[in-house]
């Protein structure tokens, strides 16, 4: 059986099984289906199907799924990290209380409403900077590039690893667009009984949150957003009247009836009801089939076209306003498409001797960079070992009568030809100013931070121990080589002893080349590099390097 056959089972089996645990119902499970709890998972996983508060008492039929090893390693994820946003949603919760600050957690309906990978919430518009320095004591980070009207994002790190993410509103909007009434949310705001102080949107309210958002933000509807829908209904009878008023009056009618419509299909493929059909009166039902991670894609074009004509139809702003905020969005969404980020473009330099841990911290920080939404590259540079001069080397070496003056050599042979030592300053120079060139302009002029992976100043000591000189910066090839290559905002050298730097790497070289490697480095690094002390713990080293890189690449935005 082909691989396509064989996932099909898999495919239909996890639409009811979505069925069953979102909603209690769903379609049958198909007869003779090859029961895999992995690739169920796996769909669940992917369509960030929330698990946490899962009662499987009430689907004894799906035991085998429940008993397996994956799903159980799933829903522990699901639940550590719902443990965590709950944690800190309390902590700012009570500061709130604390100076009389009302917060209205926007998805929540009867349950904490943390379900995928945010937190939203809803201030006051006169107490944003107020919420802000709330979350700026609990240790979030505020990432100023994120530019978007009435909401700002905060990301909070524990040893460089993402630990939650909130964003603040002040008007339930997308690109400055508003979909629902502010006064309206706060007059009909209800308890959250989870969690003392805050409070949760009317359901008919967060029913037309999870339509707008859906349509408009993500462009597609999910299991995630038929549930909450579904729910809200269950609590409030007249929610269809009061989302199709709110919608009217803000502009937003075609994105509802194309959310309702893509909602009713979903229902219909993963419990077979009309729920949503019957008391949302969708005009349409399409019989349209979600894909492998159970959603139904809106199109990313057809959604932001609609968006841009919702800020031209939006009653409650003037038509002057409109044009200034429809002329922001597209330029925000052009940026978007030409891949023009909006913090500072950054060359960063890693140096050190191996076993420094300068590839792995790079590695560390890119990781970090790229969860706060910086655009970040990592490029490794070593003169002689880059893949062209690999290449031509081999070939040399084939093509040579001598090959054994080409042979590779180890780190810290001093060259005894004098050919070779005339010659191997100037190819090295070529070499590393051609790599600059070829793969560190183009990401600069497009504003991305790059983290160089050894600079000159790596290639210089190498150089240095090649010639068997103490410094070889007057060399006319090497005055070349630092005139023109690109100089870092950051310099870091990453210092380690000697000693200690043999025992994490092997590099071939013994105590006494190590010792005069750390030593030339220490000599020849350029007055503005910054020493790094690798000896501390490695989280809390890629920690400090990670902020010391995000604030560059973010200074003087607001």
């Amino acid at each position: 059986m082909s691989e396509r056959a064989s996932a099909r089972p898999s495919h239909t089996l996890a639409k009811a099984v979505a069925g069953r645990l979102g909603f209690g119902t769903g379609a049958p499970l198909p007869a003779g289906a090859d029961r895999s709890p992995e690739q169920i998972v796996d769909m669940l996983g992917r369509m960030k199907f929330p698990l946490a508060d899962l009662d499987e008492t009430i689907h004894p039929d799906l035991d085998w799924l429940f008993n397996s090893e994956a799903f159980r390693r799933l829903r522990t994820e699901h639940r550590s990290r719902q443990a965590a946003y709950l944690v800190e949603f309390r902590t700012f919760v009570d500061a709130a209380r604390q100076i009389e600050m009302p917060v209205i957690a926007l998805k929540a309906c009867d349950a904490f409403p943390y379900e995928s990978s945010n937190l939203d919430l809803l201030v006051p518009p006169d107490r944003m900077e107020d919420a802000a320095h709330i979350l700026d004591r609990q240790g979030f980070l505020r990432l100023t590039h994120y530019v978007e009207p009435h909401k700002t994002l905060h990301k909070k790190f524990n040893r460089g690893r993402e630990v939650a993410i909130f964003h603040l509103h002040q008007e339930v909007s997308w690109d400055g667009a508003i979909f629902l009434d502010r006064g309206a949310l706060w007059k009909h705001r209800r308890h959250l009984a989870v969690v003392p102080g805050a409070a949760q949107l009317h359901p008919a309210h967060v029913a037309a949150l999870t339509i707008a958002h859906a349509v408009y933000e993500n462009a597609r509807v999910g299991p995630a957003d038929l549930r909450r829908v579904l729910r809200a209904m269950e609590l409030e009878r007249e929610a269809a009247t009061m989302i199709r008023e709110m919608a009217i009056r803000h502009g937003w009618t075609p994105g509802l009836r194309s959310g309702i419509s893509s909602l009713a299909a979903l229902e219909m493929v993963l419990c077979g009801t009309d729920r949503i059909a019957h008391s949302l009166h969708a005009p349409r039902v399409p019989s349209v089939q979600p894909g492998r991670s159970l959603v139904i894609r809106l199109g990313r074009m057809r959604c932001l076209l609609m968006l841009a004509l919702k800020i031209l139809a939006s009653p409650e702003t003037r038509w002057c306003a409109r044009f200034k905020l429809l002329g922001a969005f597209l330029r925000a969404k052009a940026r978007v498409a030409l891949g023009m980020p909006r913090h500072r473009s950054l060359l960063v330099a890693f140096s050190g001797v191996d076993g420094a841990g300068k590839s792995m911290y790079a590695r560390q920080v890119v990781e970090f960079l790229v969860a706060c939404d910086i655009e970040a590259r990592l490029l490794w540079a070593r003169g002689g070992s880059t893949t062209v001069m690999l290449g031509v080397k081999s070939l040399l070496r084939r093509a040579s009568r001598h090959p054994g003056s080409l042979r590779p050599r180890e780190e810290g042979v001093a060259l005894t030809s004098r050919w070779q030592r005339f010659l191997w300053p100037w190819v090295v120079m070529a070499e590393l100013l051609m790599t600059y060139m070829v793969r560190l302009t183009f990401p600069l002029l497009r504003g991305r931070v790059v983290l160089l992976d050894r600079h000159v100043l790596d290639a210089t000591v190498d150089l240095a121990e090649r010639l068997g000189t103490r410094d070889p910066r007057n060399l006319f090839s090497w005055r070349i080589l630092q005139r023109l290559a690109p100089h870092p905002q950051i310099h870091l050298l990453f210092d380690v002893p000697p000693e200690i730097a043999m025992q994490r790497k092997e590099s071939g070289m013994d105590r006494a080349q190590m010792e005069r490697r750390h030593a030339l480095y220490r000599a020849l690094a350029p007055s503005g590099a910054l020493m790094i002390d690798t000896t501390r713990d490695p989280d809390l080293v890629a920690e400090e390097v990670g902020m010391r890189v995000l604030e560059a690449a973010l200074e003087g935005l607001t």
